[in-house]
């Protein structure tokens, strides 16, 4: 969604990616682990066999993605932003009538807005906050493309690079292809009286 509206108004779509998200959150319980064999897992003063309390959550913990989401929900709802309500990945802040909308998926963020300078704020507000890379401008995400040139009102989304690598995953290299994956002429009448009668 952010890439289209991006696109659709001609706005510069940039990308944040979050340095190791989960660990940004506490464990919600009390989570135990063994260490790893080889490593001394004895009190080096008593002797005694220990375990290791989690304080931070971790990549492969059941709860870890809720726990990160609840997180950066917290950081964004304070400052402004609003979840929307048809996409909770999608959060709104406006200025006047200016509007940044900012795109979650797990650790990788898209932002894009109608005004540079509060756009560059709020990456600002988001790095001051969390250890991020800011990626710059998209080029892809989430195996959509990000292309053309924003400034001169040609960007375009597509997935070529995606479609690519499924048809090379599935042995379809050689397919013929087509333009749509509708019909190739117009329909018959038989066609359309079996549309209507599926309808019916």
């Amino acid at each position: 969604m952010t890439c289209a509206i991006g696109c659709h108004n001609n706005w510069p779509i940039y990308q944040l990616d979050v340095v190791s998200a989960f660990l940004n959150t506490l464990c919600d319980r009390d989570v135990y682990v063994r260490l790893a064999p080889g490593t001394s897992t004895k009190n080096s003063a008593t002797g005694e066999l220990m375990v290791y309390k989690l304080e931070r959550s971790l990549y492969g913990l059941p709860q870890s993605p809720a726990l990160w989401n609840d997180t950066l929900d917290d950081s964004l709802t304070v400052p402004g932003w609003k979840r929307t309500q048809s996409d909770p990945c999608v959060y709104g802040y406006t200025s006047g009538d200016i509007i940044v909308i900012l795109t979650v998926y797990v650790d990788d963020i898209l932002i894009t807005g109608g005004d540079q300078q509060l756009v560059d704020q709020k990456k600002k507000d988001l790095t001051d906050q969390f250890e991020m890379t800011d990626m710059g401008k998209v080029k892809r995400t989430l195996g959509i493309d990000v292309e053309g040139e924003y400034e001169q009102g040609t960007p375009a989304i597509s997935q070529e690079h995606y479609v690519n690598i499924l048809l090379e995953r599935f042995g379809m290299q050689e397919a013929n292809p087509v333009s749509t994956p509708g019909y190739g002429a117009e329909p018959t009448e038989m066609d359309m009286v079996m549309r209507l009668t599926i309808v019916n």
